[in-house]
């Protein structure tokens, strides 16, 4: 599947060929009580649905995961709506290959070679010998 993240959300898609748009929703408990989490949940699933109405093609067809973090709860409803909007056009950059991928791949590249690094140097606070 295909990750991005867009300030306090981020989404998992992956391609199944059924020929329709599924959401699920994962809010964590860090958001809040249940009534904050669906109320959340409620405010996502009208903003997906309203741009899928919208804007043919702006939601692609597949399985999607959102996640959203506890400053998701916060944001107004067009700060919100913003997210989403970028959330799901760093996913068709993301889907269509374009410079947008490349970049993440050579970014996911070299936190590979940092965390190689990291893992090299003994933990724990340095003592002097003295």
């Amino acid at each position: 599947g295909i990750r991005v993240r867009r300030g306090p959300l981020a989404l998992t898609y992956l391609d199944d060929e059924v020929g329709e748009i599924r959401v699920a929703y994962a809010i964590t408990k860090r958001v809040g009580g249940a009534v904050e989490r669906n109320r959340l949940r409620r405010r996502l699933r009208a903003t997906f649905a309203e741009l899928a109405a919208q804007v043919p093609g702006a939601v692609p067809d597949g399985a999607l995961l959102v996640s959203a973090g506890p400053d998701a709860s916060g944001r107004g409803p067009q700060e919100l709506r913003n997210d989403v909007k970028r959330l799901l056009a760093a996913l068709e950059a993301r889907r269509s290959g374009g410079s947008a991928a490349k970049n993440a791949a050579a970014s996911a590249s070299a936190r590979t070679t940092i965390d190689a690094r990291a893992m090299e140097r003994p933990c724990g606070p340095r003592r002097s010998m003295g």
